[in-house]
């Protein structure tokens, strides 16, 4: 992910350069800092991993925020947010609404071509 990266911009520029085609469509788990964090914790890790600063996580959003306003201005792809601070269960079903409604639209446009 982007996001894991401290030199955003950098990145961007070579995947211009590259020519890097971006996916038509991203989903964008819009989750607290807070809430990550608690998530983390409650995961069977490896020793020393849950120690991850709540700073770094703060860095993380912070970049998808670049990387959303980089997306939307400069691309065609469009960036559906989920609100990822619900309780799992919810999360989950959120997605596959999502993706089924982005299923229908990718097959409505295919049948009007």
């Amino acid at each position: 992910s982007l996001a894991y990266n401290d030199d955003f911009s950098t990145l961007l520029s070579i995947a211009e350069q590259l020519k890097v085609k971006f996916p038509d469509y991203i989903l964008y788990f819009d989750v607290s800092p807070d809430v990550s964090v608690s998530r983390l914790k409650g995961r069977k890790v490896k020793e020393g991993y849950d120690t991850m600063q709540l700073e770094i996580i703060r860095k993380r959003i912070r970049n998808y925020s670049y990387i959303n306003a980089y997306l939307t201005s400069f691309s065609k792809t469009r960036i559906i947010g989920i609100d990822a601070n619900k309780p799992l269960n919810e999360v989950f079903n959120s997605v596959v609404a999502t993706l089924n409604n982005i299923s229908r639209s990718i097959n409505e446009t295919i049948l009007i071509k």
